[in-house]
């Protein structure tokens, strides 16, 4: 008994063992990749003009522009092998808009003037903007 369930889970695996044909299967090899070339370059240049775009964004893109519709998994998978990475920057990208560059200006130019006794300083060092509760205890509504 238990040589025939060996020689039958031997026989499902390799099928071409009992015909003697000998094909590749078609599950073997890279999976073919999503984007067309095509695609992948409109990629590249959206990502030139827009470095800050986010992974969600460029997801929506592509399915509106392109009708594809790829995973997060599938998106980062594609922007990597294109060589393409998001790095966070020290400089907010806010900081080079000519309207928020004249206030910085300004109140750079102001601080001298401060007086010391009148700043407060807060420790944010411990915060966290997910601290909120999301679940909590109440009576159960009466009947």
């Amino acid at each position: 008994m238990h040589r025939e369930c060996h020689m039958a889970a031997a026989g499902s695996l390799r099928p071409g063992l009992s015909t003697g044909e000998v094909v590749a299967s078609a599950r073997r090899g890279h999976r073919p990749r999503k984007l067309s070339p095509a695609q992948e370059a409109a990629l590249v240049a959206y990502i030139a003009t827009h470095p800050d775009i986010t992974l969600a964004r460029l997801q929506t893109r592509l399915a509106a522009e392109h009708g594809v519709r790829l995973s997060n998994g599938t998106m980062w998978d594609a922007v990597d092998r294109l060589g393409l990475s998001f790095k966070k920057t020290l400089r907010a990208a806010e900081q080079r808009r000519p309207d928020v560059a004249l206030r910085r200006r300004i109140w750079q130019a102001a601080q001298p003037f401060l007086d010391p006794e009148c700043l407060v300083f807060l420790d944010a060092t411990g915060l966290s903007t997910k601290m909120i509760r999301l679940y909590g205890r109440r009576r159960a509504a009466s009947a």
